[in-house]
C-alpha cells in the first residue's frame, strides 16, 4: 500500500497520513486485474501491517488488502485502497481487546490530476479505525478512529527545478494514533509487539482528541549528472506543524510533557541512486 522508497515522495518529511494512517510496508501476494482500460482491481492477502513472515507478526491472523483504480484520462486518475485485518498485539496481558478478532480498517483515496504540462495536483483522503476496545486515560473503553486530507501541488519550473507544496489536516479523534517514540530506534517496532518485557518501548502522545495541521514547501532540484546517477535529486524543505484543536503536542521533555502547540522544521536531503 505504502512504499518506503524515498523517490516516491516529493518531500524529505512525510505526511501524518503516511506516518499514522497507512501501513508502512506489508508482506504477501497481490493480484492486479486490468478489467478494462478504465478500471484496475487490486486484491491481496498479507501477513499483517508492518510485518514479515513467520514470527514477524504480533498476532496469528492474516489480513487482506485491495482497491480499485480508475484511469479516467491521461491527466486524471483515482485510486481507492483498503487494508483490513487484526493488527493488535497478542503479547499484552490484561487488555480489553481480542487480538485475533479486533479488526483494524485502513481506507485511502488518491486523486492525481495533471492540470497542465507544468502543474500537477495530488489529493489524498484517509481514514483509519480500530475496533479495540482499548482503555483510555480517562478509564473508559475506546475504539479509536483517525483520518485526514492532504493536498500536494507540484510545479515543474524547469527541467531542473520543481516547486512543491503540501497542506494537510489530520484528526486523531481519541489521541490514539499520533505518537512519538523517543526511547530508541526499536521503540516503534517494540510497541507494535505490545511492549512486552523483552521488547520495552516508550511512546509520547496526547491521549486526547487532537487535530493537527501542517504546511510544507520545498524544491526538487535535479542537476545534470552522469547516467549512472540518473535520478539524483536534492530536496530542501521548510515545514510548519500546528495543533489546530486539542492539547499541546510538540516539544516533549524527558517526562513526556509537551510544551508547544507548533513546530517548525528546516531540512534538506539528497537521493543518489546508483
Amino acid at each position: 500500500m505504502t512504499q518506503l522508497d524515498p523517490r516516491t515522495n516529493y518531500f524529505y518529511s512525510h505526511s501524518y497520513i503516511f506516518n499514522f494512517g497507512l501501513p508502512l510496508k506489508d508482506t504477501g501476494a497481490m493480484l492486479v486485474t486490468h478489467v478494462s482500460p478504465l478500471i484496475d482491481l487490486y486484491t491481496g492477502i498479507i501477513t499483517g501491517v508492518n510485518t514479515s513472515l513467520g514470527s514477524g507478526d504480533n498476532n496469528a491472523v492474516p489480513a487482506g488488502e485491495g482497491g480499485i483504480g480508475f484511469n479516467i484520462s491521461d491527466s486524471l486518475s483515482i485510486l481507492a485502497s483498503t487494508n483490513i485485518g487484526p493488527e493488535d498485539s497478542c503479547g499484552v496481558p490484561g487488555v480489553l481487546y481480542n487480538c485475533n478478532s479486533a479488526m483494524r480498517y485502513y481506507g485511502d483515496v488518491v486523486v492525481t490530476w495533471k492540470i497542465n504540462p507544468a502543474l500537477t495536483s495530488i489529493t489524498e483522503f484517509n481514514v483509519i479505525h480500530d475496533d479495540g476496545p482499548f482503555s483510555s486515560p480517562g478509564g473508559h473503553s475506546i475504539s479509536p478512529s483517525a483520518g485526514g486530507l492532504a493536498e500536494y501541488l507540484i510545479y515543474n519550473w524547469s527541467d531542473i527545478v520543481s516547486v512543491v507544496g503540501r497542506g494537510e489536516v489530520f484528526r486523531d479523534a481519541e489521541g490514539f494514533f499520533v505518537t512519538a517514540f523517543p526511547g530508541s530506534n526499536f521503540d516503534f517496532v517494540n510497541c507494535e509487539y505490545g511492549g512486552p518485557p523483552n521488547r520495552p518501548c516508550s511512546t509520547f502522545g496526547t491521549g486526547a482528541p487532537t487535530t493537527y495541521g501542517e504546511l510544507s514547501i520545498g524544491l526538487n532540484i535535479k542537476p545534470p549528472v552522469a547516467d549512472i546517477f540518473k535520478g539524483f535529486v536534492i530536496r530542501p524543505e521548510f515545514r510548519v506543524d500546528d495543533v489546530l484543536a486539542g492539547p499541546r503536542a510538540f516539544d516533549y521533555n524527558a517526562s513526556g510533557v509537551p510544551h508547544s502547540r507548533t513546530q517548525e522544521t528546516l531540512a534538506v536531503d539528497f537521493i543518489l541512486p546508483f
